[in-house]
């Protein structure tokens, strides 16, 4: 089971700390499958969530240090982010869904959280 909580508009790097001071479980993926069935049952009004996951230079960390299993399915940001992207390391960016794709992102409106 899990839940959206509205965070604001917080950058990637604090999300794991914002979520250890309010004493939230952040979700840990086993497999894709999992993944994906979670971004299904995501209201589209809500957009910008983030997993918990992190950029650790080249891969993407789950809060518990395992390998996020949908890396390859992560996207880069566009449009007008896509420029500052490119100049700033990457590196504690954080996995978002946005219109029912994971995409990475400096900021994070809302926070998945397991129940």
């Amino acid at each position: 089971n899990y839940a959206i909580c509205r965070i604001g508009n917080i950058p990637s790097f604090m999300v794991r700390s914002f979520a250890k001071f309010m004493d939230l479980s952040l979700p840990v993926f086993k497999d894709g499958d999992e993944v994906k069935a979670v971004m299904e049952k995501l209201p589209p009004s809500v957009d910008g969530v983030s997993w918990g996951t992190s950029r650790y230079y080249d891969k993407w960390e789950q809060p518990d240090g395992s390998v996020f299993p949908a890396s390859n399915q992560i996207l880069e940001p566009q449009g007008r982010f896509s420029s500052i992207v490119t100049w700033t390391p990457r590196i504690h960016y954080t996995v978002i869904v946005k219109d029912k794709k994971l995409m990475e992102f400096q900021r994070a409106k809302y926070l998945l959280v397991q129940l």
